[in-house]
């Protein structure tokens, strides 16, 4: 919503309800069907001014809760809070800068979580992996309407944990990184189009369960590429690559060094019933290779084929 005076204001919620041994936003428990549900709401309000500034606050919130008990240490609940000034330096473009603070809670850790059925809590607020990242962007945002839309930014982040180690031993090591976000699209005819999706991030091990895991924390990278035809008003289709790396971090000495890369390609062809109304198939190859034998039962391929059908009210 955006009022003639420059106020706008943007909603978004999305509910997950699913055992997809795949579909998880991250790689906890890959290949096995795990019952679970999550939430993730984001809210927009900016305002304009005489069309050259603007400011912009952002409130994210994502909920995830798993159905077994040996699952509910990845319960988590992620309040993120932003803001951002912007200064329109043509028609279709705004430089800006922002400023963005994620506090990650595991719940479940916090309240104490008894794996062995032996009266001791392994994991609780002492272990846990809570943890905040600050972040401090600068970047361009392009208008949706122009041939280049979408967003980029660079920046600057510190993650700081609430603990020193986590229930293995392992240390959460507080410091600060390099940042890149990329959304971007490109229409280079009426019928084609291009976008780059690129993310760099710190998160805790989601495999903390097990005695065996060597690092408290991993960083991420990942860039996908995508190109869309529309063959005529109906039939469009879709070509994507997707690169992404996890380099875990602090292994013990000895320990070979763990990374993964994730190979990933994708085919979608959609046709338009009605104007309201889409069908579409999806195939989707993901290949994981790891950095060491030792690692190796984390190696996977992935064949996928969805169906999808899509209707707009």
């Amino acid at each position: 919503m955006k009022t003639p005076r420059g106020f706008y204001l943007t909603v978004q919620n999305r509910f997950q309800d699913t055992e997809d041994p795949f579909g998880s936003e991250s790689e906890f428990r890959i290949g096995t069907q795990t019952e679970r549900w999550n939430n993730r709401a984001r809210l927009v309000a900016g305002a304009e001014f005489a069309e050259t500034y603007g400011i912009e606050g952002t409130y994210h919130n994502f909920v995830e809760r798993y159905d077994l008990i040996k699952d509910e240490f990845q319960d988590q609940t992620h309040h993120e809070y932003g803001v951002a000034v912007l200064y329109r330096v043509t028609g279709k473009t705004s430089l800006f800068g922002q400023f963005l603070r994620t506090d990650v809670e595991y719940d479940s850790q916090n309240d104490g979580i008894d794996e062995d059925n032996d009266g001791f809590n392994e994991w609780n607020s002492s272990n846990s992996q809570d943890y905040t990242v600050n972040g401090f962007f600068i970047g361009a945002r392009f208008d949706p309407r122009s041939k280049l839309s979408g967003e980029f930014k660079i920046g600057y982040g510190t993650i700081d944990f609430e603990n020193d180690v986590d229930v293995n031993g392992n240390k959460f090591n507080d410091n600060d990184f390099w940042l890149m976000v990329a959304n971007v699209g490109f229409q280079f005819r009426e019928k084609t189009g291009l976008s780059l999706t690129v993310d760099t991030s710190k998160q805790p091990s989601t495999t903390a369960d097990i005695a065996s895991d060597v690092s408290a924390t991993f960083r991420q990278i990942s860039a996908k590429l995508d190109l869309t035809q529309n063959f005529t008003e109906r039939m469009s289709a879709n070509f994507g690559l997707g690169y992404r790396y996890r380099d875990y971090l602090d292994e013990a000495s000895g320990i070979p060094d763990k990374y993964f890369n994730l190979y990933t390609a994708k085919f979608r062809a959609g046709y338009l019933i009605q104007d309201w109304l889409e069908v579409g198939l999806e195939y989707t190859y993901d290949n994981n290779q790891a950095s060491d034998s030792l690692y190796e039962l984390d190696e996977y391929t992935v064949n996928t084929v969805a169906v999808m059908v899509k209707a707009t009210f």
